[in-house]
């Protein structure tokens, strides 16, 4: 299980007083993109935010998980928690995190919208979907060829 004090630290640090406007030039920790990224999702949700993931993976496991979005706080607060969750997960196990997972790690601000949990979540998932078509990967890092089968 993770250091959630971690996340929060830095998450209280880098908000200080109240909202900052995300973009790509912000040097801050998991936000931006990531350059030859290896797997990548962009989605946009119902409130009308779009969320951006990058990953990069080595070896089966997400080495690097960065995201970026044009949403609120609320949105913010999720796609930084749902890199966060992701970075040093084997794929499989970064396929268990849920909205739920994010909300959770997120009780102690007010305002954090369950639908922000769940764009976050869906474009991680959409990421690391984009990196297995892609790759071929299979769940446990091993690359196949469509001829190989299971």
């Amino acid at each position: 299980m993770k250091d959630t004090g971690v996340f929060l630290e830095w998450v209280k640090n880098f908000l200080g007083p109240g909202f900052k406007e995300l973009d790509g030039r912000d040097n801050y920790w998991n936000i931006g993109p990531v350059e030859n990224a290896e797997g990548y999702g962009k989605i946009s949700g119902i409130c009308g935010d779009t969320m951006e993931i990058w990953l990069k993976i080595a070896d089966g496991a997400i080495t690097e998980a960065r995201f970026l979005t044009d949403g609120c706080m609320s949105s913010q607060l999720c796609g930084a928690a749902a890199a966060w969750l992701a970075t040093r997960e084997k794929l499989i196990d970064a396929l268990d995190i849920s909205p739920a997972d994010v909300i959770r790690l997120l009780l102690c601000f007010e305002g954090v919208e369950n639908h922000c949990a769940i764009l976050a979540v869906s474009t991680l998932y959409r990421a690391i979907a984009d990196y297995i078509l892609k790759t071929g990967c299979d769940m446990s890092g091993e690359h196949k060829t469509l001829a190989e089968g299971p």
